[in-house]
C-alpha cells in the first residue's frame, strides 16, 4: 500500500503530493506549482541584476564627476 507525503493511504494513479488529483507524480498541480516558483525567482533576479546594474551606473556617474573636476 502507498502513501502520500501526509501519511494518509493513497489510491492507486493519485499524486503523492496532491492525493487529491487522479494524476501520477508529478501532476498537474506539481508543474503549475513548480513554474510558479520558478518564475518568482526569474523575477526576484531580473530586480537584483537591475539593482545591480544601477548601482554601478551611480558609480561610474560619480567617478565621471571626480575626474572632470580634477582636471
Amino acid at each position: 500500500m502507498a502513501y502520500d507525503i501526509y501519511g494518509n493511504y493513497l489510491k492507486p494513479g493519485h499524486c503523492e503530493v496532491h492525493p487529491w488529483v487522479n494524476e501520477p507524480y508529478p501532476c498537474c498541480q506539481c508543474m503549475e506549482e513548480e513554474w510558479d516558483e520558478k518564475r518568482q525567482m526569474d523575477e526576484e533576479y531580473e530586480r537584483y541584476c537591475k539593482e545591480q546594474m544601477r548601482k554601478e551606473y551611480i558609480k561610474h556617474l560619480e567617478q565621471s564627476q571626480h575626474s572632470e573636476g580634477g582636471e
